[in-house]
C-alpha cells in the first residue's frame, strides 16, 4: 500500500461523496474515480459501494481503511519527528494566521520574546483556513492562531476570545437609522430582517467566514434574494462595501482592514447575537516548550486587547 493510496482512501471515507473527497484532496472527480477504480482492480476486491446517496466501505474497504489510519498515524509521527529535528537545528518557531489583521501588530510585541531568546525565529504565514488545519497535521506549523476548527479529532482548540460576525453598510444608506445600541456588544446591532432584501456582495463558498455566515442566516430563517456578486476574500468585500456597491459580511477580526471608515457602518448581527471564538490551534497533546508557550501567551494578550478596543471609533457608529 502506497501512501498515496490511504490518503485517498480515507478522503473518500470521510466525505462518503468523491466529489467532495476529490475537492478536498485538490484533485478532479474523475481523476479520483478513476484511481479508485485502478486500485480496486490492483486489489481485485471492492472497497466502496453506494448506498442510497453515500459512497460506504464494503467488509474489503473496512480492513483497507483501517491500515490507512496506521499508515496516516505514521505518517504524522514522521512528520512530526522531522519538523521537531528541524525546530531544535534552527530554533524557528513557526506560526500560522489566517489573513486577520493581528498580523499587523505583532511585531512590536515580540520585542518581549527576542528579548528573552535572541537566538530564536519566529516565522510567520498566512494561510487560508481550508488549508490551514492540514498544515498543522503536516507538521508545517508550530501553531496557528484561527477560529473554532471544523475538525476537532486531531486538533486542539485554546479559546482565547470572542469573535464576532458584522455586517458592513455603506454609510449613505438609511438603513443604518434601524441599528440598536445594545450594552456589551462592540458595535450596535441591526436585525437581519430589516436588510435581506438589500444588494449583497458575499465571499466565495470555500472561504469559511461563507459557510460561517449562510449557517447564521439559516438560524435566523433569512434568505437574500440580492446577491450582486460573489468575491474571493472579506478585504475583497470590505472594499466593495466601502464604494458603497453593497453590504458585506466579515468577522471582527478584519475589522482594522477597513481602509475608509467613513463611508461604511458597522454593526453586529443575529439573533442570538452571532459569535465564533479566536484561540490558539495546534496538534492534540502537542508539548510546547517554554519559548512557544511565551509567543502564545503574546498573542493572546494581542488577541485580548484587539477585542476590548472594537468599536471604539465613532465614526464607524451610527
Amino acid at each position: 500500500m502506497e501512501i498515496k493510496d490511504a490518503d485517498y482512501v480515507l478522503a473518500i471515507a470521510r466525505n462518503r461523496n468523491i466529489s467532495k473527497a476529490a475537492k478536498e484532496l485538490y484533485i478532479s472527480q474523475p481523476s479520483l474515480s478513476r484511481y479508485l477504480s485502478n486500485l480496486e482492480t490492483r486489489l481485485g476486491t471492492v472497497l466502496f459501494e453506494r448506498q442510497n446517496n453515500d459512497i460506504v466501505p464494503t467488509s474489503a474497504g473496512e480492513i483497507y481503511i483501517r491500515y490507512s489510519l496506521d499508515i496516516a498515524a505514521k505518517k504524522q509521527d514522521l512528520y512530526r519527528e522531522l519538523q521537531a529535528l528541524k525546530s531544535q537545528e534552527t530554533n524557528v518557531i513557526r506560526i500560522g494566521f489566517t489573513l486577520t489583521s493581528i498580523t499587523l501588530y505583532l511585531w512590536e510585541d515580540f520585542a518581549e520574546f527576542y528579548k528573552k531568546y535572541p537566538n530564536y525565529q519566529i516565522e510567520t504565514s498566512e494561510i487560508l483556513n481550508r488549508d490551514i488545519e492540514q498544515a498543522l497535521v503536516d507538521n508545517r506549523l508550530t501553531f496557528a492562531v484561527s477560529c473554532t476548527p471544523e475538525d476537532t479529532t486531531v486538533l486542539n482548540f485554546q479559546k482565547v476570545c470572542d469573535t464576532y460576525f458584522l455586517v458592513l453598510i455603506p454609510a449613505s444608506n438609511p438603513v443604518c437609522q434601524k441599528a440598536e445600541q445594545i450594552p456589551g456588544l462592540p458595535f450596535p446591532w441591526i436585525d437581519l430582517n430589516e436588510i435581506s432584501n438589500e444588494k449583497f456582495i458575499l465571499q466565495n463558498l470555500d472561504c469559511r467566514i461563507r459557510r460561517d455566515i449562510n449557517q447564521v442566516l439559516k438560524n435566523n430563517g433569512i434568505t437574500l434574494p440580492h446577491v450582486i456578486t460573489t468575491v474571493q476574500s472579506s478585504t475583497a468585500a470590505i472594499q466593495y462595501a466601502e464604494k458603497g456597491i453593497g453590504l458585506c459580511f466579515c468577522s471582527d477580526s478584519f475589522y482594522s482592514y477597513i481602509s475608509r471608515p467613513d463611508n461604511v457602518k458597522v454593526f453586529c448581527i443575529g439573533s442570538p447575537v452571532a459569535i465564533d471564538a479566536s484561540g490558539i490551534l495546534s496538534l492534540k497533546n502537542r508539548k510546547f516548550t517554554p519559548q512557544e508557550k511565551l509567543c502564545i501567551k503574546i498573542i493572546s494578550q494581542n488577541l485580548i486587547s484587539r477585542t476590548n478596543n472594537l468599536g471604539q471609533y465613532g465614526s464607524f457608529l451610527p
